[in-house]
């Protein structure tokens, strides 16, 4: 568990029904940083006062399982595209990106009918 003073920056909504957070730190430690870079896609639970956290204070939480791999098929092809958004030297907006080949594969179906 690592404790950073921070403050949550920008809220988006999702697709999905999720939320994307923005974190904004205060100068930390290299320690710190470390440690946070190790976590870097890896899941675990996120959790926000704007009080200090006291150890006592996480031990009713709720058991949460990630199960890895059971990404929907939207889900699995919107980071395909992102992938594909990433090798193109990340050419503007991926949302932008993202409703511009959307759009191209519905039309392209589309036609089809």
């Amino acid at each position: 568990m690592i404790k950073i003073p921070s403050v949550i920056s920008s809220i988006k909504t999702m697709h999905d029904n999720t939320l994307r957070l923005e974190v904004d730190t205060q100068e930390i430690t290299s320690e710190a940083k470390a440690e946070l870079f190790s976590l870097h896609n890896k899941y675990g639970v996120f959790v926000y006062s704007v009080q200090n956290i006291n150890d006592g204070d996480l031990e009713d939480l709720p058991v949460i399982r990630v199960e890895k791999g059971k990404k929907s098929p939207s889900q699995r092809f919107r980071a395909v595209l992102y992938k594909l958004w990433q090798g193109d030297s990340q050419q503007g907006d991926f949302e932008a990106f993202y409703k511009s080949r959307m759009e191209q594969l519905i039309e392209h179906y589309k036609e089809k009918l």
